[in-house]
């Protein structure tokens, strides 16, 4: 049974399997979060022009790490449900309004654009390719829809892991080893842990966000729970595959720079209240990827190989990161950045290190 609502359909080339699942004639399938409860007045806001039936069906659904996001199994195509959480979760309020599935939808097909050239062979995503805002095309209540197959799309077997399931502990077997552990172990030559260790798994990270930083001006999240690892039959990590496109900031200026259009509408580096262009690039890397994924992979390193050290590692991707922005002197600050006290989903940036740690 349905009931009308005017709708916005963003698309950003979904796969028609997708778009079949999902969107009818005069239908879409809209997905409120169970914690929302069976209340549809949060939806009832102003309406745009087009309109369809929204339907109501219940699908079983898993949480994945960060709750609001619903993984669906059982069903002939399955895929990722990101809906909207107007509850806090860690930090933030995960709220998912109209301009925010604008934005993710924006980002899918810019990195489609990208990775389209086949110069990247060590990124992927999943498309974020198909998102419905309910009411205000602005402030509306969204669901975003994202695709399981990386691309671009492979003919190569392989499993993804998310990075932090690398350095985390199986609780159900607490003597296997960490993953990050096993593959070291299985890939690589004894006394040559550290090489190995920074340049595939560590160095996968850095090149991508390097890369994507200076050529097309985005600052891409690659921390534990955003990035996955794509890993062959054999146990050869492959590439890195990137979810999650909510919270990327865009650089005008290397976007100008690089004659790259600029049709985002929000995350625009240093124009937000409480940072400038240096903290917004420190806390796009020295935080959410040095301080939550590169330090934690480090520690557990470190904890299985204590024959090497902590500034060993640090130095390697040192290297690999200046390689790969060999001017980021002149837009990153002297010292890094985290999150201070914030106010809803407003925050403010405080000092975290007076000297970098990976750059």
């Amino acid at each position: 049974m349905g009931y009308s609502i005017d709708v916005n359909i963003l698309l950003a080339n979904p796969n028609p399997r997708l778009v079949r699942e999902i969107l009818g004639k005069d239908v879409v399938k809209f997905f409120s979060h169970p914690e929302m409860g069976n209340d549809k007045t949060y939806l009832q806001e102003a309406s745009i022009p087009e309109t369809s039936r929204l339907e109501d069906e219940i699908y079983t659904v898993t949480p994945t790490a960060s709750t609001r996001t619903l993984l669906t199994h059982g069903r002939d195509y399955n895929f990722m449900i990101k809906t909207d959480l107007d509850k806090r979760h860690y930090r933030f309020i995960r709220r998912l309004k109209g301009s925010s599935v604008l934005h993710s939808v924006q980002i899918s097909q810019e990195l489609e654009r990208i990775t389209s050239s086949g110069n990247l062979e060590e990124y992927s995503f999943l498309p974020e390719s198909i998102g419905i805002v309910a009411g205000d095309k602005d402030s509306g209540a969204g669901v975003l829809f994202r695709e399981i197959v990386p691309r671009p799309v492979t003919s190569n077997t392989s499993v993804l892991i998310p990075y932090f399931s690398l350095y985390a502990k199986d609780l159900k077997n607490p003597d296997d080893l960490p993953l990050l552990v096993q593959l070291i172990k299985h890939n690589s030559r004894s006394g040559d842990e550290l090489g190995y260790f920074a340049e595939t798994i560590l160095g996968k990270i850095v090149r991508n966000w390097t890369k994507f930083a200076t050529e097309y001006g985005l600052l891409i999240e690659l921390h534990g729970q955003n990035t996955l690892l794509e890993v062959d039959e054999s146990l050869q990590p492959q590439r890195i595959v990137h979810r999650d496109f909510q919270s990327i900031y865009v650089d005008r200026k290397i976007r100008e720079q690089r004659g790259l259009p600029i049709p985002f509408r929000k995350h625009i580096v240093g124009e937000e209240v409480g940072t400038d262009r240096p903290k917004q690039f420190s806390i796009a890397y020295d935080h959410l990827v040095g301080d939550f994924l590169l330090d934690r992979l480090a520690r557990t390193f470190l904890e299985y190989f204590p024959g090497y050290s902590y500034q060993q590692i640090a130095n390697n991707v040192k290297g690999i990161f200046n390689r790969g922005f060999p001017n980021a002197n002149e837009i990153f600050p002297n010292q890094t950045y985290t999150y201070g006290p914030q106010v809803g989903n407003v925050v403010n940036l405080v000092v975290k290190h007076t000297e970098p740690v990976f750059r």
